[in-house]
């Protein structure tokens, strides 16, 4: 049976090997002592006690790189159930309270769950959390869960086993987190399927002396035939994971099914991985092994240059010893440290929101990592956010399913999505209990169980909260066939925003107050000659030049006022790549810039945006960052906006 004295002992081990400073595990004990407290006799399915189920959680966080803070909220995970907000605030930092106010948010979702519909419920969970530390404390509790497991009836453990396989693995892998992937795959494995994991298994026990010896002379043989050209770090090999092993077989059932390969013709037993200094060494050990062994060119693979989407980076060479095929992964010691910790190794920074999509790389999020190590400035990083889904929201019907809106979409938006008669009826919705009406604007992860009348009908004051196109076409339909209302009247219900600056003055007198927006056309810069054209009490701002002037007949002269008055905002339109976000803001520093947001988001597979608010600043200087902005690889263009309205 766990012990309380075993996971303790384990525990301070681990810290140890992790480099935990001796304050660290103090408060680390302290913790778990005022756990063990609230949590006295209370007990686990399997009899042991509670606590040693967080001491072990926390183990696996320590091994994964995460911080103190996270390392806290794992301790604390079973506690919280039983202690206020506010003691936990008190006596840990708002930090840990915010984190385990969140692990409560989050297992109110995955309760929710509809395990056929992963996808939706991952993004929703990404999109949910205001710290993604909180998701790494689950993923860990949820390796526990599934390594002492075998209390509970076989088909419930296989029902969980599979569960964790299917979503949290691949979640884990998404993060970059490869030693809690890599443990939640084998012991998921081990009882999701039980006859292959034994098979794999004693194959592998029974040749394992001659696995070692074979491992050990292509590893000599290597550095002799390297290391006069490079110097290398670590050099070292390993069996592959039974899982990963079963994977690779799966990739080829083909040949498995028709009986024509066997595990001792498995490609993908064996691997040696090669650490060198800088990433131009990298390509030259790759070279190196071009020449000196039997390589498989064709499937070489360059995560260097095309990095993975959860930021994974190395060189994978395929080559052939002795009749065995073996896989080698080159990388530099930074590779090998992100490819084992990822977005853990960074948890120290919160407040962040990936903002690509799953199928995109996760570059973005690496940027900021990059950006918050470089930076000085603790604000500046809290003020930074980045969306993953900025533009969709993920709600549950009482039957859990999944249903995707429009950001600040509202409960007609909701009833439309499930049924055009259900939104044309919807007098309001139970939401997690509490009623709210039709214009109420739902959250992520809200349950909605949406109220229907057989005399409700729409208004045309329903297009002024309905942000989905179904329910505006629902809406409009309805009004137009039995609303007397003309489609004319319709249009005007649309939503238009404008954009308005106010650092752009008259250069001649004028009587009349004027609003101005940037023309689209030649999108007039800082200190560019501008010239005005009055439409609708409006001035639109060109260039002087714009030969989109030449078509109207009313003018203003303007000019740039020396300075902005109020908070603005630049628009960078790029090609997405790895290392965008970092050149932005480097070549964004300056003493006269105050920024104080930066919203990046992805608008399809290629391309980027990113939208930066900054306080009033000198326009000479705007000018002058901008100028710079455009120069950047990738940048496709740079606009200036004002106040939305």
């Amino acid at each position: 049976m766990l012990t309380y004295s075993h996971a303790l002992e384990e525990f301070k081990k681990v810290c140890k090997e992790e480099k935990h400073n001796d304050e660290d595990i103090k408060l680390f004990l302290k913790t778990i002592t005022y756990a063990n407290k609230i949590l006295e006799g209370k007990n686990r399915i399997g009899g042991y006690p509670l606590i040693v189920h967080d001491i072990n959680t926390a183990s696996w966080i320590v091994k994964s790189g995460l911080c103190k803070d996270t390392v806290l909220c794992a301790l604390l995970y079973d506690s919280y159930k039983f202690i206020s907000h506010e003691e936990i605030e008190q006596k840990f930092g708002k930090d840990v309270s915010n984190m385990l106010k969140e692990t409560k948010k989050l297992s109110e979702m995955t309760k929710k769950k509809k395990e056929q519909d992963n996808e939706n419920l991952n993004r929703m969970i990404l999109v949910s959390l205001k710290d993604l530390r909180v998701l790494f404390v689950k993923i860990a509790t949820k390796l526990e869960n599934v390594i002492n497991i075998k209390y509970l009836p076989l088909k419930e453990q296989q029902r969980i086993a599979k569960y964790i396989l299917n979503f949290y693995a691949p979640l884990a892998n998404r993060l970059g987190l490869a030693v809690l992937r890599r443990n939640l795959e084998e012991y998921s494995f081990r009882i999701v399927n039980a006859s292959k994991y034994t098979e794999i298994k004693n194959y592998l026990k029974e040749s394992e002396e001659e696995q070692e010896n074979f491992l050990n002379g292509l590893i000599y043989e290597m550095k002799t035939k390297l290391s006069s050209h490079v110097e290398l770090k670590n050099i070292f090999g390993r069996i592959k994971s039974i899982y990963s092993i079963y994977s690779k077989f799966q990739r080829n059932s083909n040949q498995v099914q028709q009986g024509k390969k066997s595990l001792k013709q498995q490609w993908d037993i064996y691997g040696i991985r090669i650490i060198v200094n800088t990433i131009g060494e990298c390509y030259k050990v790759r070279d190196l092994i071009f020449k000196e062994f039997k390589v498989f060119r064709e499937l070489t693979k360059d995560y260097i240059a095309n990095t993975k989407p959860n930021g994974y980076e190395s060189i994978h060479v395929f080559l052939e010893h002795k009749n065995k095929r073996v896989e080698i992964q080159i990388r530099t010691q930074e590779m090998d440290f992100f490819a084992e910790k990822g977005s853990a190794a960074h948890s120290s920074y919160k407040g962040f929101n990936p903002n690509l999509t799953f199928e995109k790389r996760i570059s973005w999020l690496r940027d900021l990592f990059e950006v918050q190590q470089d930076s000085t400035s603790n604000e500046f990083l809290k003020k930074t956010s980045f969306e993953l889904f900025n533009e969709r929201i993920f709600c549950f019907t009482p039957h859990n399913d999944v249903i995707k809106l429009d950001k600040d979409s509202c409960v007609w938006d909701f009833a439309f999505a499930l049924h055009n008669k259900i939104g044309l009826h919807c007098v309001g919705a139970m939401i997690d209990g509490v009623f709210c009406v039709g214009e109420h604007k739902l959250e992520n992860g809200t349950t909605v169980e949406i109220i229907i009348h057989k005399d409700q009908k729409p208004s045309k004051s329903w297009l002024d909260y309905c942000k989905t196109k179904k329910a505006r076409s629902g809406v409009r339909e309805y009004l137009i066939k039995f609303g007397n209302v003309k489609k004319e009247e319709l249009e005007i219900l649309l939503p238009v925003e404008r954009n308005y600056v106010d650092f752009i003055q008259p250069t001649e007198k004028t009587k009349e107050r004027y609003r101005y927006t940037i023309a689209k056309c030649c999108n007039p810069l800082p200190l560019d000659h501008l010239q005005g054209n009055i439409r609708d009490d409006l001035i639109y701002v060109h260039k002087k030049d714009c030969d989109k002037l030449k078509s109207y007949d009313k003018f203003i002269s303007l000019d740039w006022m020396e300075k902005t008055p109020k908070e603005f905002f630049l628009i960078v339109n790029a090609r997405n790549r790895q290392g965008l976000l970092m050149d932005l803001l480097s070549t964004m520093k300056n003493k006269d810039l105050s920024i104080i947001k930066v919203k990046a988001t992805s608008i399809n597979d290629e391309n980027a945006k990113t939208i930066i608010k900054l306080n009033s600043a000198p326009l000479k200087i705007v000018s002058s960052v901008v100028k710079k902005l455009e120069k950047i690889e990738g940048v496709t263009s740079v606009k200036i906006e004002g106040i939305k309205s």
